[in-house]
């Protein structure tokens, strides 16, 4: 079976075999395309499926038995290990952000925390280039 026809029966089914902190994060995955990288806390049945109900093919870390479902074939076919390797890349974005401006976003609006979010990354960004230039 292809990817994109694997995609195609992915996006028929349905959300609601979703429970708890799992709908709350499939929530926000917006759809698209591409490849979404994760650690072994994403290599669960309704996490994996809906990754792939989205568009994305996930370079998820195996547990040590597999969830089952059509997002957990997708990911055994698609898993390259040289791939995996740059899911650093976005930790240490995350975690330099962490550092720089804590864990929290004190704001209660979804608004105010949608237009603190890219401040913070673009602060953040523009730091490094300023360290860059005065080096």
């Amino acid at each position: 079976m292809s990817y994109s026809l694997m995609l195609g029966v992915a996006a028929h089914y349905s959300h609601a075999q979703l429970t708890g902190s799992e709908v709350e994060f499939v929530r926000g995955i917006p759809e698209g395309v591409g490849f979404m990288l994760g650690d072994g806390a994403f290599d669960a049945k309704p996490v994996l499926n809906t990754i792939v109900s989205k568009g994305y093919i996930p370079i998820v870390e195996r547990g040590l038995t597999s969830p089952g479902g059509y997002g957990a074939r997708i990911r055994g076919r698609a898993y390259n290990e040289s791939l995996y390797a740059y899911r650093s890349v976005g930790e240490g974005i995350f975690g330099a952000l962490t550092v720089e401006f804590g864990d929290r976003i004190k704001a209660k609006r979804r608004e105010s925390t949608e237009t603190r979010i890219p401040l913070r990354i673009t602060i953040y960004c523009l730091k490094i280039i300023v360290r860059w230039i005065c080096e």
